[in-house]
């Protein structure tokens, strides 16, 4: 019976052996699979980046405005604003303030009468600032206000400005 007993434990622990010795290996051969996955996605993960180091130079925004005719359907591309114009600096400014000076002097918004009217009195002089008084004067039945109320408003679209050099009198 000792002989039985002592089979049946040596057999029991054999069994206890294998089963640890298996378990073990399960652990080494997941954590292999894990370094393996591990160490694949850390490279998928290296090349992306780089990818993306690769292309982010050539990411550019270039801003352009497509014009389309009302009556024809025309389509018209305008330069973009990246694009190297050739327009000085002094000459754009005195494009702009031709702009805004026409459109307050000539528009009319019963909301924006007094800004618009500001506006034109500043950048008037001599005989146009007179006339711009004049016409917003209270007496005057041609006054804007007078002419179209409090419901009208005239936009003024401007198309372009071309400012001339001053000719030499000589």
């Amino acid at each position: 019976m000792s002989d039985s007993k002592e089979t049946a434990l040596r057999t029991y622990f054999q069994d206890g052996d294998r089963w640890e010795y298996e378990i073990v290996k399960k652990a080494k051969r997941s954590r292999g699979l894990a370094w393996f996955v591990t160490i694949i996605f850390g490279a998928i993960t290296l090349l992306a980046l780089a990818a993306l180091v690769l292309l982010v130079p050539l990411k550019s925004f270039e801003p352009y405005v497509v014009v389309v005719d009302k009556n024809t359907g025309y389509l018209e591309v305008k330069s973009g604003l990246t694009r190297p114009a050739n327009i000085t600096e002094q000459k754009a400014v005195t494009q702009a303030n031709v702009v805004r000076y026409i459109r307050a002097r000539e528009g009319y918004d019963p909301y924006e009468i007094e800004q618009n009217f500001g506006i034109a009195a500043l950048l008037s002089t001599s005989d146009a600032a007179r006339e711009l008084q004049e016409l917003y004067s209270a007496a005057n039945p041609k006054n804007p206000a007078k002419v179209f109320g409090k419901n009208k408003r005239v936009s003024i679209d401007i198309k372009s400005v071309a400012v001339t050099e001053p000719s030499d009198p000589s």
